[in-house]
């Protein structure tokens, strides 16, 4: 018998028998998989921007800047869909198991605590290329 098993963020696991996933239960893994891989798929197009630029010896060209900042906001945005969205589904997924109860649990891990402060960093540090690309047009219009 086949099994899904979907480890997610803050100690949340989906794990189903064959059995158990009814039509409403798979609308609601593809409805939480689309979300997150619609954010992956925005942030590997945000960096992709950054690796043009880059190519073109523009490293703080505006384009750049805006495509790392909304890298960062994507990253932060998918640590988070993962965590809140992914206990939603949980207890969706859950509710025809236990009759009249609906309940959502967030867990907080080393991992995510891990993962969040790695997505908080890469944001500070798109603020900072953003201040420093400001600075280059204002110190490039003085030359």
């Amino acid at each position: 018998m086949s099994r899904i098993n979907l480890e997610l963020r803050g100690a949340n696991e989906i794990s189903l028998a064959e059995d158990q996933i009814t039509p409403i239960v798979g609308f609601i893994i593809l409805t939480f998989a689309t979300g997150y891989f619609a954010l992956l798929v925005f942030s590997l197009l945000s960096i992709r921007k950054i690796f043009l630029e880059a190519a073109n010896q523009r490293w703080l060209s505006l384009k750049s800047v805006r495509g790392f900042r909304l890298f960062a906001l994507a990253n932060l945005g998918r640590v988070l869909y993962e965590t809140i969205s992914g206990a939603v589904a949980l207890a969706f997924v859950n509710m025809p198991r236990v009759e009249g109860s609906f309940s959502v649990q967030f867990g907080i891990t080393d991992e995510l605590i891990s993962v969040l402060f790695t997505a908080f960093v890469m944001l500070i540090a798109a603020h900072i290329f953003a201040v420093s690309q400001a600075a280059y047009e204002e110190n490039k219009g003085f030359i």
